[in-house]
């Protein structure tokens, strides 16, 4: 059997269904400050610079887009916004 190839919006419900959080808490995450984190697991270990602000900013532009992307189907938004799941 051959490689079989998903389309992004594909990946994603599976990455949504798949996730141990509800697709609310997903889509809709409580942003912690994870300095501490970053600094002592991932700092200098790129060879490119990438700062904890790089990273904050990144995590907010990936949740704005994927919210306003409209690339999940129409009952996803509103389970999400009646928060009934």
């Amino acid at each position: 059997m051959g490689m079989v190839h998903l389309k992004d919006h594909t990946r994603m419900y599976i990455a949504l269904v798949s996730h141990m959080r509800t697709m609310h808490e997903v889509l809709n995450p409580h942003l912690l400050d994870q300095r501490s984190v970053f600094e002592k697991q991932f700092a200098g270990i790129s060879a490119i610079l990438f700062t904890y602000e790089d990273f904050e900013t990144t995590r907010e532009r990936l949740v704005q887009e994927v919210n306003s992307s409209n690339c999940l189907p129409q009952w996803c938004y509103h389970e999400m916004l009646n928060n009934s799941w």
